[in-house]
């Protein structure tokens, strides 16, 4: 993720923040708030430039203060974070081993297989510019337009249910 000045990278024991017009060393957070930083799976940065961590243990987001986690007990449908979304209208999309998860104005709104998503492992998120939301599962692809959610697996003609990558 790039955040200003700084690339944000992770490696298979921490994450790092480097500056990348001073070529200054980088700085190393072994952990991320109350959460380990050895088990990343996403980071990206926003468009109000705060950058977000997700790991097997919860998501966190950057700030002056240091890291804010978010965790199950904050509304997380699970702490295995597999994809950060964030779009222009502030809205940050996440998606867990549990469903996905919209965050807005400080709180989680989470959608999971009762609430129309046709898998619970989300491991991809992304926006079309209709406003649709796209997810790819282990159970295929959702989508959700207006309120209503659309599922395309196999059984509708996808070669795979398991979807790991969605881009629009």
């Amino acid at each position: 993720a790039v955040q200003k000045d700084l690339l944000w990278f992770a490696v298979e024991t921490s994450l790092h923040a480097m500056n990348m017009v001073r070529n200054a060393d980088a700085q190393e957070y072994k952990t991320i708030g109350s959460i380990s930083a050895s088990e990343i799976t996403a980071c990206i940065a926003d468009y109000s430039n705060n950058v977000w961590i997700g790991t097997h243990d919860g998501l966190a987001v950057k700030t002056k203060d240091g890291f804010k986690v978010f965790t199950k007990e904050n509304g997380l449908p699970d702490n295995a974070i597999n994809a950060i979304t964030p779009l222009k209208n502030g809205k940050l999309w996440v998606g867990t081993d549990g469903g996905a998860c919209v965050y807005q104005a400080g709180t989680w709104t989470s959608y999971t297989v009762d609430k129309g998503l046709c898998g619970s492992k989300v491991r991809a998120i992304a926006a079309d510019n209709d406003n649709t939301m796209w997810f790819g599962t282990d159970k295929g692809i959702s989508s959700l337009t207006a309120g209503q959610w659309t599922t395309h697996s196999m059984k509708t003609g996808l070669s795979w249910n398991d979807t790991k990558v969605l881009a629009c």
